[in-house]
Parts: structure tokens; C-alpha cells; sequence
């Protein structure tokens, strides 16, 4: 008795955990628009702009409203949200310097875990 009551105890754990496993990653949208001021969508309250998937990204999703930009150009910014690092420490100071390849990006990581990245 006391191994059938083990027996069924072990299964009852190997069940519940392969249902964890088997639930899907939630989706991750990271995005950054070049030259994009704070008040150019509609959900922030430009009274021209029409930005509806944004505004509807905004009602239903996670948003991000306290951040800076690590470099005034683009391509520094863009280096530093996909790493990490401050511009200063991977060598990216201006607009043209490509992401050296020893860089690990966030991309890389995510891939690691399953995800498929793009842009």
C-alpha cells in the first residue's frame, strides 16, 4: 500500500510538472522608433498622429514610461537597448558603427530560450 500511495504521489508530481513545460512562452515585443518623440502617438496624447495599434498596445500590454535614450543618435541607442552596455563600452559612439561581434544581444539570448527574433 504505502508503495502504490508512493507510486501514485511521483506521478501526480510528473504530471503537474510536464504541464508547466508544456505552457508556451508569453510573447515578447520589444520596439523603438528612430526619432521618436514621446508624444507622437495618440495614446500619449498627440492630437494629430493616428497611431490605433500602438494605442491598443498601450490598453492591453505591458508599457514602459520612465526611460532615457543612452546616446542622442540612433545607432548608439539601438546598440546599447540590444545589449545592455553603455555605448562607451562596446565601442558604438556614432551613427554608422555597427554592433561588434563578440556583443551578446538580447536577440541571442531570447534565441537561446526558444524564441525566434527578427526585425
Amino acid at each position: 500500500m504505502k508503495r502504490f500511495l508512493a507510486l501514485l504521489l511521483l506521478s501526480s508530481f510528473c504530471i503537474h510538472h510536464s504541464s508547466f513545460a508544456a505552457e508556451s512562452p508569453p510573447n515578447i515585443i520589444l520596439m523603438m522608433g528612430d526619432d521618436h518623440g514621446w508624444e507622437e502617438t495618440g495614446y500619449n496624447g498627440h492630437p494629430h498622429v493616428k497611431t490605433p495599434v500602438l494605442d491598443d498596445m498601450a490598453k492591453t500590454c505591458f508599457r514602459f514610461e520612465n526611460f532615457y535614450a543612452a546616446h542622442p543618435s540612433c545607432s548608439p541607442t539601438r546598440a546599447s537597448f540590444m545589449t545592455g552596455r553603455h555605448p562607451n563600452r562596446m565601442g558604438t559612439f556614432n551613427p554608422g558603427f555597427s554592433l561588434r561581434p563578440e556583443e551578446i544581444s538580447i536577440a541571442q539570448i531570447l534565441g537561446k530560450a526558444g524564441y525566434h527574433c527578427g526585425h
